[in-house]
């Protein structure tokens, strides 16, 4: 009968044998397994060929009693292995898992033994104590041959500075004028702006929140991650403005007047408040911000050094701004000549620009433009985005004219059944970004003609007799080599950066419709063309395989 007395194991515990003997009957592979089961070395790692080999071993000990005289025949079944162990480090060096395989009737894994393989790995950074003890843990209770994966290392993340953010403590006149007074019915009144905003001396302005610096992270292999260091940006303190002599993080007011916020302070602008312009008021030209509680009308000229607001509509007239310009209605004018671009309404601001609507007109701003409900059959020119939606987001049609950008266009609708032509550019900054790639290209290949320049001179000083004329030769050259190869890693940093910053412009110059398009609308961005013949939901321009084309939303 097979038992465990059978079962023999070696004197360095690492292989268990059975001992094959007469037995009266017949011996087959199960009874082997489950003998080695039963047995204390079940979690020994079992060898299957060997229990087959060990089968014919006692098959051919009953056919022939004799091969056991003299000889006692032992079959090795199974092995003792030890633990093993392995270091996962993700691709980014910011986390790394450890893996045990659990032993199988030999040694575990111990915390010396773990501690070995990860500096073998390179880990110098992170190490997640408790996590490690755990993986030890669990492997030590764990199956045999189980494999157990835990994190044992994590880097450190780098955080991001924050620059100096600015808030502003006193409502502007554009917001005003943008959010109508409301009626006791519910209804807006669009001419009804409520008082005038304006300011006192000492009246506090702006508040500067501190920047906060940031940190670099730490990989697990002991690189420093880099970061975005915030800096401390310095107030604009404008005209009519100065820092409080008792906060340097606030800004107040000096005189009296219209506050109006530039890009990192604010200004107190002396402000023309009027009525109309028409013929009775004449042409305007006022070196600080012009509110108009009404309308321009045709043919009349408005020029403000600061803001200029309107109430009202304009109509066929020329307004020229060094701020923003708001007109709460909208503008009119018409074409000077049938089949030209030339129009009797022309509007130039160094702000934004703001209007309920745009018809036959010229609008020129060097940041952004916003129309909330229609832009018809005009030329449009903005340094920013341009955005022809109003606040709900169900409103906003572009119609004919061209319409030309600095970043995104979007709108409800684009173009109309009819089919009316109509052209939208967006350039921004890729004229710029490609002639610098080309500079740097250039600048790359004199880096690599100079070094090749330079090897070769340093293969020449060979034939220099003078021992120390070619040292000092020599360290002239080495000097000059490494200058040009920091040059030359310079330069590829910059490439590297002049791509990615063709790739991101690429990325937000996009022309949004949220609604419908509709034909014949021709579109370039950067230096690629299309013409839409297509009718379309909600859909975006995209570039596929360098190629230029509209795309529904979602598809």
């Amino acid at each position: 009968m097979l038992d465990q007395s059978h079962l023999v194991l070696s004197d360095d515990k690492q292989a268990v044998f059975v001992h094959v003997t007469a037995q009266d009957r017949a011996i087959t592979a199960t009874d082997i397994k489950a003998l080695l089961v039963r047995s204390p070395y079940g979690h020994y790692e079992i060898d299957n060929s060997a229990i087959e080999d060990a089968v014919v071993k006692f098959s051919q000990v009953i056919e022939d009693p004799l091969l056991l005289e003299g000889e006692r025949i032992l079959v090795q079944l199974a092995t003792a292995v030890n633990a093993s162990i392995e270091i996962e480090i993700a691709d980014n060096k910011m986390a790394a898992w450890g893996i045990i395989v659990a032993a199988k009737g030999g040694t575990h894994i111990t915390a010396a033994q773990l501690s070995e393989a990860m500096r073998n790995a390179g880990i110098r950074n992170g190490l997640q104590k408790n996590r490690a003890i755990n993986l030890l843990k669990l492997a030590l209770s764990a199956p045999p041959g189980q494999r157990i994966r835990k994190v044992i290392a994590l880097g450190r993340k780098p955080e991001d500075g924050i620059d100096s953010r600015f808030e502003r403590l006193v409502e502007t006149l554009k917001e005003r004028m943008l959010v109508p007074k409301e009626r006791d019915d519910g209804t807006v009144d669009m001419r009804e702006l409520g008082s005038f905003v304006t300011v006192e001396p000492g009246m506090p302005l702006m508040l500067r929140h501190p920047y906060v610096e940031g940190h670099s992270g730490l990989t697990i292999t002991g690189t420093e991650v880099p970061f975005y260091r915030g800096k401390e940006i310095d107030f604009d303190a404008g005209e009519g403005v100065d820092i409080d002599e008792n906060d340097n993080n606030r800004l107040i007011a000096t005189k009296t007047g219209l506050p109006l916020e530039t890009e990192n302070g604010m200004k107190v602008d002396d402000a023309l408040i009027i009525d109309n312009v028409d013929i009775g008021t004449g042409n305007i030209d006022f070196p600080g911000s012009v509110l108009v509680s009404g309308n321009i009308a045709e043919g009349m000229s408005v020029k403000a050094g600061g803001d200029v607001h309107v109430a009202g509509f304009v109509e066929s007239a020329q307004i020229e701004s060094g701020g923003d310009i708001v007109v709460t209605q909208g503008v009119i004018g018409h074409r000077v000549q049938e089949g030209t671009m030339h129009y009797s309404c022309e509007i130039n601001c160094k702000g934004s620009f703001n209007a309920g609507f745009v018809q036959y007109s010229k609008v020129t701003a060097k940041k952004a433009i916003f129309v909330t409900n229609q832009l018809l059959h005009s030329s449009v020119d903005s340094g920013q985005e341009v955005s022809v939606i109003d606040k709900a987001g169900r409103k906003g049609t572009i119609v004919g004219g061209k319409v030309h950008a600095g970043g995104r266009i979007s709108t409800i609708v684009l173009g109309a059944q009819a089919g009316t032509a109509t052209e939208l550019s967006i350039m921004g900054e890729y004229t710029q970004i490609v002639a610098r790639y080309h500079e740097l290209q250039d600048a790359e290949k004199q880096c690599h003609d100079e070094i090749s320049r330079v090897i070769k001179a340093q293969l020449g000083l060979k034939r220099e007799a003078d021992a120390a004329v070619r040292k000092e030769l020599s360290d002239q050259l080495d000097q000059e080599i490494n200058q040009h190869r920091s040059d030359l890693y310079r330069i590829s940093k910059e490439l590297e950066d002049n791509v990615q910053q063709t790739e991101d412009f690429l990325d937000s110059a996009k022309v949004i419709v949220r609604k419908e398009l509709h034909p014949n609308i021709r579109l370039k961005i950067a230096d690629k063309q299309h013409f839409n013949k297509k009718t379309l939901g909600p859909s975006e321009s995209v570039f596929e395989a360098g190629v230029l084309d509209f795309k529904s939303l979602g598809s």
